[in-house]
């Protein structure tokens, strides 16, 4: 099994979880669904993969992602569908 670095993993989750990222989810302004996400993810982090993570923090780990182009392949879509004429 291949190992996943934490950005990795934080990805994947996002990937998994559209309402974290894209505009066009139902739940994006759902904060109670996405805090849910959140806390999710940062108690798998510490089930299987041993790793003491608050959710705050793993916000900012995927804001700074996010920030430098890692986004979730689905959501290049999204952002190449604009005209700009």
């Amino acid at each position: 099994m291949e190992s996943l670095n934490l950005d990795e993993i934080i990805i994947e989750f996002v990937r998994e979880n559209r309402c974290l990222y894209d505009k066009r989810d139902v739940n994006l302004k759902n904060i109670r669904k996405k805090k849910d996400l959140w806390q999710k993810l940062s108690e798998n982090l510490r089930n299987c993969y041993t790793l003491n993570m608050s959710v705050e923090e793993i916000e900012r780990r995927w804001s700074s992602s996010s920030n430098m182009g890692f986004y979730p392949p689905s959501s290049y879509n999204f952002f190449f569908t604009f005209s700009y004429t």
